[in-house]
């Protein structure tokens, strides 16, 4: 078709009444090949297998049934769907342009019926975790840093009342304010007795999510991922567009795991998603340090930008009180992740934006920040 080679692809495509005649083969993609077809009555599939997509390694799974010869790809059960997201303008453009986004179905942590033998590069790990570990990791993280920043505020407060008090019994020979003075320092060392022990609780889990690559032999095997090249045209521009299944999880990284500080994006039509509520989650890492990630959208009510908080607890695709958009960050395992879904169409089309370290013990470095420096 006029114009394949430089759009965005993945559309959806709907056929009903076809009719075959000395062919064996259906169904030939084209470059770059990510449309999405279904079969409205049969006639193309089956009775119970109406969904067609070329293969990519991320859509393998027991939904799916691969014939090359006569579907060019993967025929699927009508009861999943198969979606595109489209993740465009990445920031700092010059520095990300270019780079595939590499995805890989958590699925296969599982292990599963495609779970690989060969193991590339060879200097992977030998162990894998669980999803059940990874989710340890976060949970237990998470915890211990509400804690920790719950004990920086209690800092912060106690040590505005001990310079302030300090200051009014140097001026005014106040004993009243030298009693509060040291009433403020003893809370302050008493918090930094507490912080402490918080500090080596966290230690053990910084970056772990982020450093899975190396550290987790699924993760850094290559040869789990699909690749999906990053194109300048068109439709949006500057996109890394892809098909998924719902039902599924994937963990996705831009090149080698290159940080972005915003990235727009949208997730299937409206028209089609019809309140969805099955939906997918993607998994994210960042190592440069961030408070959180903020999806950003227009507020279908008001007409007016909107913005999603990420949520205090991790995201589950059984969960049926989260919507499209929500999501959570863990910036002790530098881990973010995103519901996608049907359930809150205004959220579709999104910006994604990194938050920098703001506020006290934001981003849960060793010692705590300068202005909150414990003496």
């Amino acid at each position: 078709c006029e114009g394949c080679g430089t759009d965005s692809s993945g559309r959806t495509y709907f056929f009903k009444n076809l009719y075959f005649v000395n062919s064996a083969r259906r169904v030939r993609f084209d470059y770059p090949f990510k449309e999405i077809i279904y079969d409205e009555d049969g006639t193309l599939g089956n009775s119970t297998h109406r969904w067609i997509v070329h293969y990519f390694n991320h859509l393998d799974v027991p939904e799916c049934v691969r014939d090359d010869a006569k579907y060019d790809g993967l025929l699927c059960h009508k009861d999943i769907s198969i979606r595109r997201v489209a993740l465009h303008h990445p920031e700092p453009y010059n520095a990300l342009k270019g780079l595939p986004i590499k995805i890989f179905n958590t699925k296969q942590i599982q292990g599963t019926r495609r779970n690989l033998s060969t193991v590339s590069p060879d200097t992977c790990p030998n162990t894998s975790n669980s999803l059940t570990t990874i989710s340890t990791w976060d949970t237990r993280s998470f915890t211990s840093q509400q804690s920790l920043l719950q004990k920086y505020d209690e800092y912060r407060i106690a040590k505005e009342a001990y310079l302030t008090n300090v200051s009014e019994a140097e001026k005014t020979n106040s004993q009243t304010a030298a009693a509060a003075a040291a009433t403020a320092k003893t809370k302050m060392d008493a918090l930094q007795a507490e912080i402490a022990p918080l500090l080596t609780t966290i230690e053990p889990d910084m970056g772990k999510f982020d450093d899975l690559y190396k550290n987790d032999q699924n993760i850094c095997n290559t040869n789990n991922y699909q690749d999906i090249k990053f194109r300048v045209k068109a439709f949006p521009l500057k996109n890394l567009v892809f098909p998924v299944i719902t039902g599924y999880e994937y963990k996705v990284h831009i090149g080698q795991g290159a940080d972005f500080s915003s990235l727009q994006g949208s997730y299937s039509y409206n028209e089609l998603l019809a309140g969805e509520t099955k939906g997918v989650i993607l998994h994210f890492n960042h190592t440069e340090r961030a408070e959180a990630f903020n999806l950003k959208y227009t507020d279908s009510s008001t007409g007016k930008p909107a913005t999603i908080a990420p949520k205090t607890a991790l995201l589950g695709l059984t969960d049926t009180s989260m919507k499209m958009g929500d999501l959570y960050t863990n910036n002790v395992t530098r881990h973010m992740m995103i519901k996608f879904d049907g359930t809150a169409t205004d959220r579709t089309s999104f910006t994604l934006e990194r938050e920098e370290c703001i506020s006290v013990g934001g981003c849960n470095r060793k010692d705590a920040p300068i202005e909150v420096e414990i003496e």
